[in-house]
């Protein structure tokens, strides 16, 4: 498989876990870290998801309203983010490649990560 077509994969299978996420998805098989989680919830699921992102870059206003968030979820080959502003996957390896997810989960990730934003606003 070229680098190309790893990319395009990848690119696709993360959209495609995000979206399943959102909906709700058979959570058996997952170590839910002693109870921590309610695989209910869609915040928690997201929350799993999201618990080991390798870095985030929030864009705001001129008055510190959240905009958007970028979201590394792999780094080195390939590069992918996830772009709540415009419900993206995108990634770079020997080319670029992006997949869009469905409006409700791009609506639910931007939720959580504008969540996610104020909490940290606020602690400082």
């Amino acid at each position: 498989m070229t680098c190309k077509e790893q990319l395009k994969s990848t690119v696709k299978s993360i959209a495609q876990d995000l979206e399943n996420t959102v909906a709700g998805v058979d959570f058996d098989e997952v170590d839910n870290r002693d109870g921590e989680f309610n695989f209910g919830e869609e915040y928690d699921r997201l929350r799993w998801y999201f618990e080991d992102v390798l870095d985030v870059k929030f864009t705001i206003d001129a008055r510190f309203n959240y905009c958007g968030a970028e979201i590394a979820l792999g780094l080195g080959g390939p590069n992918i983010y996830y772009d709540t502003a415009q419900g993206r996957v995108h990634g770079y390896w020997d080319g670029q490649e992006e997949y869009f997810v469905d409006h409700d989960t791009r609506n639910a990730i931007d939720e959580y990560w504008e969540e996610e934003f104020n909490l940290l606003r606020e602690s400082y």
